[in-house]
This record gives C-alpha cells, structure tokens and sequence, in this order.
C-alpha cells in the first residue's frame, strides 16, 4: 500500500493498482506479447483470489520510491532492446503520472519468444 499525505488528508494506493497500470502501460507496445509468470506465482494468485498483476513484483524503497520488475513475452521479429526500452519508458512515465509514486526501476526480464498469430485478411 502506498500512501500519499496531501492538504486535506490522505490517499492509498493498492499495491495491486500500481502494477495493474504497469500492465496496462504496455499494451499498445508493438512487438510486446504480454507478461508471463511462472506456476509458483500462479498458484498464489489462484488461492489468494487476489495479489500482484501476472508477471509483476513491485519492491518499496526507503524514500517510497519503487522499483519495478516485469517479466515478458516478446513477439519474434522485434528488437529486444529497443522494445524493452519502450516498456520502461512507459512503465515509468504511466505510474509517475497517475500517481506522483517515483519509479527508481524498471527491470524487464525477456523470459518467451512468441510467434505472432497470422492476421486474417
């Protein structure tokens, strides 16, 4: 949970928030597939009914900055470097944004190559 002090009281925001908009900040990046997790995160996330986004860990610093770790698939074809340039950047800017939470980090963790499904002309 992260709180923020303004004027006329408080405001908190879910931990779950913040990595909902991570996972909607890269959405319409060409070439990203999506976020991936693995079993163990899978089966927290099914028994708990609630908890962190698929593929998402935030970690608080002291100064309640945060630091972001995504894991993702990529569509083949793309530059890798350059796309997850793209998904930190935007990671970034989106939470900063709707929340005034500094993001110290972005990681990206390239964990699949996806082939992408034939459009249908």
């Amino acid at each position: 949970m992260f709180n923020k002090v303004l004027p006329y009281g408080s405001v908190h925001i879910a931990d779950q928030i913040v990595s909902l908009i991570a996972s909607l900040a890269i959405v319409d990046i060409e070439g990203v597939a999506g976020t991936v997790t693995d079993i163990k995160d899978e089966m927290i996330r099914v028994i708990n009914k609630k908890g962190k986004q698929k593929g998402i860990s935030i970690e608080k610093g002291e100064a309640e900055e945060i630091s972001i770790e995504m894991r993702v698939a990529l569509y083949y074809g793309y530059d890798i470097v350059e796309t997850c340039k793209a998904i930190q950047r935007s990671v970034k800017s989106e939470i900063e944004a709707m929340t005034g939470i500094e993001v110290e980090s972005v990681h990206v963790k390239v964990e699949q190559i996806k082939v992408k499904p034939q459009e249908i002309l």
